[in-house]
């Protein structure tokens, strides 16, 4: 592998974040909108869902003889976005931005890692020859939101994002054990 990648080794454990707070127990949070989407609007989020497992990204690389022959297998970073249930509130465009300006969210409002992580990630492995699958795997979460106006109906949807990245890479035919992360266990059935 690269040099380029070789830089990322102290990085790793960056990589393998966990977010705390992902579902908070509160029943919601009120506060007034950032960067105004709406003068006079509040957004209150709800408690947090999050569902299983998801593989977002894989790259598989074929390493024979010490040539690097890489493939992309998938590559679909979550992109946060608003599903409304009822008509949006004024703004609506700049609601994503208001609820990212003051970190009040507890999940991200940005799109989850891709491709560019987990070759950095591989390119960083001391590797055999053999085919190594990397990839990403997070949960998908949905928060329920409200935004009250003045003078309107609230508005109610859902912000879907995401969670808990896991950025990683297996040896296919490596036996992975019982007790293997099941993000890894799952790519290695499904891609190897």
């Amino acid at each position: 592998m690269n040099a380029r990648h070789r830089r990322a080794a102290g990085t790793t454990a960056a990589l393998l974040i966990t977010l705390a707070g992902c579902a908070p127990t509160a029943p919601a949070t009120t506060r007034a909108a950032g960067p105004d989407p709406a003068p006079g609007c509040t957004i209150a989020l709800h408690e947090a869902t999050a569902s299983g497992l998801t593989i977002t990204t894989v790259r598989r690389v074929d390493i024979a003889t010490g040539s690097v022959e890489p493939s992309l297998v998938r590559d679909s970073p979550i992109v946060p976005r608003i599903d409304w249930r009822t008509a949006p509130p004024p703004g609506e465009e700049m609601l994503m931005d208001s609820l990212a300006s003051d970190g009040s969210t507890a999940v991200p409002t940005y799109p989850s890692p891709g491709l560019d992580r987990v070759d950095a990630y591989l390119d960083d492995l001391p590797v055999k020859n053999g085919v190594y699958l990397g990839y990403v795997a997070l949960q998908r979460v949905a928060v329920p939101l409200t935004v009250t106006c003045p003078d309107r109906t609230p508005a109610e949807g859902t912000l879907l994002s995401w969670s808990d990245p896991q950025i990683g890479a297996i040896r296919c035919g490596l036996d992975l054990g019982a007790g293997a992360d099941p993000a890894a266990q799952r790519v290695q059935t499904e891609h190897c």
